[in-house]
């Protein structure tokens, strides 16, 4: 039996770790597929009306599509989605030659923002500077980083945050408490349990003033 597809949009999650992005990171940039793919997370998207192909949509009359033919046939790899998402992150982490491509400087840039950028700003930088789109939908990718940061980075900070060594747990402030032994215990708070004597258990706002005047003690 075969085994069951992995949702799409999973699978470039976990193959952007995987490659050591950060959940931040990965989230920026996932922002710009789902852009760039109309949701699809398909590595062999073609574009509407346009010369667009893969998860970037790379436009084939541009340096980066020639490229990556180039490095598909130097490195033996066939077009998948794995491949798209190597060849993106040497172009940034890979040999001096690769990362011409897009120039060292921005090569630089995006490192910065991969390592301290929100999942917004890193959707902001790689489609300027990777991407480089005619048309930027640049709202639709930081709606699309809000989103991913939602699911995958947030959960991972609070985990992050419960699980750190010397994280104390936020405990509820408790009220020391006496339960009364004898009748003239409760009589002796007078209207103020607190003013001599702690609240007992089964205390009950007005219920002292309520007693002493059936008793007409007050």
């Amino acid at each position: 039996m075969p085994a069951p597809k992995q949702n799409p949009i999973q699978s470039v999650y976990s193959k952007l770790i995987d490659l050591g992005f950060s959940p931040s990171a990965a989230t920026g940039i996932m922002a710009n597929i789902d852009v760039e793919t109309g949701g699809t997370f398909n590595p062999s998207q073609r574009q509407l009306r346009g010369p667009g192909r893969g998860l970037f949509q790379l436009d084939p009359s541009g340096p980066l599509p020639r490229v990556y033919q180039q490095y598909l046939t130097n490195t033996g790899k066939t077009n998948t989605m794995d491949s798209q998402l190597e060849f993106m992150r040497d172009t940034i982490y890979g040999d001096t030659e690769l990362q011409e491509v897009i120039g060292e400087g921005n090569t630089k840039r995006l490192r910065k923002v991969f390592e301290e950028g929100s999942p917004e700003r890193v959707a902001k930088e790689f489609q300027d500077i990777w991407e480089r789109p005619g048309t930027p939908h640049e709202e639709r990718r930081i709606e699309s980083a809000r989103r991913f940061k939602e699911i995958y980075v947030e959960p991972e900070q609070e985990f992050n945050l419960l699980y750190t060594p010397d994280y104390q747990q936020p405990q509820p402030m408790s009220v020391p408490r006496r339960r009364p032994s004898l009748a003239s215990d409760l009589v002796g708070a007078g209207t103020n349990p607190t003013a001599t004597q702690d609240a007992p258990d089964n205390y009950i706002p007005g219920f002292l003033e309520a007693m002493n005047r059936a008793l007409g003690l007050k």
